[in-house]
């Protein structure tokens, strides 16, 4: 069609177009404005039937058959992009409505390209269609969209969308405020903003959860962490999400999520765990017996006219829900033979009593009895109970709480008491078993004492003096305590023991003068009650031993704990040597100060279980004895300046430098001493004092180490908790003064482990001396310190070193790698998660140097450590292997020493230790 063409017509490929204007959805059309203002169609194609209802010979003649069909809103908008094309000749495409009869309101969208003619019209070559049904599903889409974000606007979600390949976070204006923040505070943000707000002891988690979520493992990514807020608290997030989209290989692209702010639950939640554990303690560890009774259905007992059928029902359906050791105690039961039992099974030898009692407490509330029954192997027990009911809202009886004591012991005593108080007469408010009535010189006169077994028969004793008649050990307790009556005139008392028909009889004697020249003598038979005394020696014995195994059982949690300090003090270490701000710096100062504190409390928890347990030994060596002491009171003169106390070491000139001692632990029974003498003194002056005492040959000697202080002093009745794990003098120094109690327990085990003890002089405000002894080899000379007191790591510079990370645990391998190439400028790490990997690399690669943990999934490092002595076999190579351990036991250092290993670093790893080994084999 050319310039001057007005139409397409009279040929084969207008017929040809025809059928596919025919044949296609919409309509193909040619639009021409004349020159003076006219429009028409000089071609359009059969579909404009189907959408406007006219014919093509009438839109031929006529535009406006069409144009008469726009929507009134529509058609200045359509006119103006006509209008916009005759000028530019620039493509027209507009969507607008038109009304069609039976059909009503539609939309239409068009595209049209004009073309300037000769004559001067526009001709424009065009196609429109029906886009009614997308217009629909748009608004229905937007509709949907509005309805969404007034439900996360309604319900305060916070909404993320992460795109993987930038790392780049879409956060909204609810998920800021959740932290205080406005949006434009934050954004852009990006995951690694996120993880700076992340608290350090959830990124793990969270990295693991995304993870396996990312890489398809999961159906849906869910988890709880705590976010840093604006105010520096944290907020307890509830974060869901889903990867939304992949690329063909199956990597996530985009993942969308929310958040919920869970901060009150979580709160609620952890104070609930809190008083539920103390609930379980205190149910597990009471000597008193508990159990729950719970009902089946709750009994409304208030309103009930017939409560006796509401006891029946209980009889059948009340039963033990819960119950704790000593209750099973009691009863000589196991758990699974009381738990479920029914009233009917308690009292199936009487019912009726069961039926009285229930009555009683569910009318009451409360009842207190005592009962005689019987444990499950038949012995019968007397116990006494106070028993509650349990309330529902409504006021109903769900079940009860009972509290029951053993007490067939202490009646058997009241029995046994009352029968021997029974050949005894009474005098006013009674009198013990019997009395004894003497003159000053100790003659006897008279005596109450029927049916007793006496040393000696009345009828001999009366007229005669106790020096006569009492065994000559017993004469002089006799005397001393007659003169004390009479010379004070008050009750003195005496206890003493006779054999008495065969029988060892223990007695308490209380004397008093009466009537101007007389004594009269109670005496008390208390041999039941000093059996009952030996007895609760045993179970105090007893008690003791399951001390030690709690202690044990303490040891072996407080080594679990070291694996995630590994991660909490080495990464706030490295974190502290990083560009902070100062409230930074703070924070993470603070932060690792507290994990070193607890690291302390955890090895001082070992330490006890080590000594307790026998595994503890002295690594014995010649070390500078006036060294360590030099280094023991450097370390503390920090706390006591900021006391203003003088703080002093005076060593005698005798003492040599050198000793064969356990250089650590003398360090550790010294800091110990010092740290409590300046925690307990706030004014004056703490000191350090060595002495020597040569012994018999010229290489041995008798040490003599004291700390004296001029603090607060011990009293007498407080010493005998002094050396007691986890006890200060009493509980109010306690709470002014902290601590674990733990420093002079575990000090005094050393020392006696080294053969002596810990000796206390101390008095009440005027200070404490503790001192102790050392009997060992010695060497005189002048002082060659092997000790590094240099903090400061020196980083190697061996680019060629290629070392071996064996690690399962990830913050583990990213915290040794971290330090690793802190140490050693240009190294190469390789990682392997278990054994296998391990022999898998050395396969392939040669390495300089393997940081083996011990535990790992698969293959161990032990098992590791063996396989790499065998492919070494033969080679004339030998890769240095160093242990990664949480184990603090020499047992633990043995079996990797057994297995292969060269080197040994407990966790957590400390920089300093680390630069060592690494120095020492590379």
């Amino acid at each position: 069609m050319g310039n001057s063409s007005t139409g397409l017509h009279g040929s084969d490929q207008s017929t040809n177009f025809d059928k596919l204007g025919a044949n296609i959805p919409g309509v193909l059309y040619q639009f021409q404005l004349m020159k003076d203002g006219t429009f028409v169609f000089p071609y359009v194609s059969e579909g404009i039937h189907e959408m406007f209802g006219a014919t093509t010979e009438q839109v031929r003649e006529n535009a406006m058959e069409v144009f008469s069909l726009i929507h009134p809103d529509d058609i200045a908008h359509v006119n103006a992009l006509i209008q916009n094309s005759v000028r530019d000749l620039s493509l027209w495409e507009c969507d607008f409505r038109v009304n069609l009869e039976g059909k009503g309101l539609r939309w239409i969208s068009g595209k049209a390209r004009p073309e300037a003619l000769d004559d001067g019209s526009i001709l424009w070559h065009g196609y429109i269609y029906d886009i009614t049904d997308r217009k629909e599903a748009s608004a229905i889409f937007q509709a949907e969209r509005t309805r969404l974000d007034n439900t996360i606007e309604a319900a305060n979600l916070g909404t993320w969308e992460l795109i993987t390949k930038t790392n780049e976070l879409v956060i909204n204006e609810n998920w800021a405020a959740m932290l205080g923040y406005r949006l434009e505070e934050l954004v852009p943000f990006t995951l690694e903003k996120f993880l700076e707000l992340l608290h350090p002891d959830d990124t793990q988690a969270f990295l693991e959860a995304a993870e396996q979520h990312m890489k398809g493992h999961t159906d849906i990514y869910e988890i709880q962490f705590r976010l840093r807020s604006k105010e520096n608290t944290w907020t307890w997030i509830q974060s869901r999400g889903k990867v939304l989209s992949r690329d063909k290989d199956g990597n996530a692209m985009s993942m969308y999520g929310t958040h919920i702010d869970i901060t009150g639950q979580k709160k609620a939640e952890l104070e609930l765990e809190k008083n539920k554990n103390l609930m379980d303690l205190f149910f597990a560890q009471s000597l008193t017996g508990f159990f729950f009774m719970m009902l089946d259905e709750p009994l409304d007992w208030a309103n009930s006219t017939d409560k006796q059928a509401l006891v029946d029902y209980a009889i059948e359906n009340q039963r033990i829900t819960r119950v704790n050791q000593a209750m099973l105690d009691q009863y000589g039961a196991t758990e699974e033979q009381l738990l479920n039992a029914k009233i009917l099974d308690l009292f199936n030898n009487n019912l009726e009593h069961a039926r009285n009692v229930w009555y009683e407490l569910f009318d009451k509330g409360t009842l207190h009895i005592e009962t005689r029954e019987n444990k499950l192997d038949g012995t019968p027990i007397t116990i006494e109970g106070d028993y509650i009911c349990l309330y529902d809202q409504k006021g109903r009886i769900t079940g009860l709480f009972g509290v029951q004591h053993d007490v067939t012991r202490q009646k058997e005593l009241l029995r046994k008491i009352e029968e021997s108080e029974h050949y005894h007469r009474s005098l006013k408010n009674s009198i013990p078993d019997m009395f004894l009535v003497t003159d000053y010189d100790g003659k006897y006169l008279d005596f109450k004492a029927d049916g007793v077994n006496l040393y000696a028969n009345p009828k001999e004793f009366l007229g005669k003096s106790y020096r006569e008649i009492m065994p000559p050990e017993l004469v002089k307790q006799f005397d001393k305590t007659f003169a004390r009556a009479i010379e004070t005139g008050e009750v003195q008392e005496l206890e003493y023991d006779l054999e008495v028909a065969g029988e060892r009889k223990y007695y308490q004697a209380r004397a008093v003068t009466f009537g101007g020249n007389k004594i009269i003598n109670f005496v008390r038979d208390i041999t039941p009650l000093k059996r009952y005394e030996a007895e609760l020696k045993e179970e105090r014995a007893r008690a003791e031993q399951a001390n030690q195994a709690k202690s044990r059982f303490l040891a072996n949690m407080s080594h679990e704990i070291r694996t995630p300090l590994n991660g909490v003090i080495g990464f706030t270490d490295l974190l502290r040597r990083t560009k902070l701000d100062g409230t930074q710096q703070r924070y993470v100062e603070n932060a690792n100060t507290a994990g070193v504190a607890l690291l302390e409390i955890i090895n001082n928890i070992l330490d006890v279980s080590k000594i307790e347990a026998g595994k503890l030994e002295l690594e014995l060596g010649m070390h500078d004895l006036v060294k360590i002491c030099e280094q023991a009171v450097e370390i503390v003169n920090y706390q006591a300046t900021e006391k203003g106390l003088s703080l002093n070491l005076s060593i005698h000139p005798d003492v040599p430098r050198f000793a064969e001692i356990d250089a650590a632990r003398i360090r550790q029974i010294l800091l110990n001493l010092l740290g409590n003498a300046i925690k307990f003194t706030e004014k004056g002056e703490v000191k350090l004092h060595v002495t020597f005492q040569q012994g018999t040959s010229p290489d041995t000697g008798l040490f003599q180490i004291s700390v004296n202080d001029t603090g607060i002093g011990i009293s007498e009745d407080q010493r005998t908790r002094l050396f007691k794990a986890f006890s200060q003098a009493d509980a109010s120094i306690s709470r002014r003064y902290g601590g674990t109690g733990l420093g002079l327990l575990i000090s005094d085990m050393l020392v006696r482990k080294m053969g002596s003890a810990i000796e206390l002089d101390s008095k009440v405000g005027e200070g404490s001396t503790f001192s102790f002894s050392l009997q060992t080899r010695i060497e005189r000379g002048e002082a060659v310190s092997s000790d590094q007191s240099d903090t400061q790591t020196t980083t190697l510079n061996d680019g060629s070193a290629v070392v071996l990370i064996a690690e399962d645990i990830e913050m583990n391998m990213l915290l040794t790698k971290t330090l690793v190439k802190q140490i050693l400028a240009g190294v190469e790490t390789i990682e392997a998660r278990n054994g296998m990997e391990v022999l898998d690399i050395l396969r392939t690669r040669e390495v300089d140097l393997i940081l083996m943990d011990v535990q790992m999934p698969g293959m161990d490092g032990l098992l590791a450590t063996r396989g790499v002595r065998e492919m070494e076999q033969g080679s004339g190579r030998r890769v240095p292997i160093v242990a990664l351990t949480a184990g603090a036991l020499n047992e633990e250092r043995e079996r990797c020493i057994d297995a292969g290993m060269d080197d040994f670093l407990s966790k957590p790893i400390e920089l300093k230790s680390l630069s060592a080994k690494l120095k020492k084999y590379l």
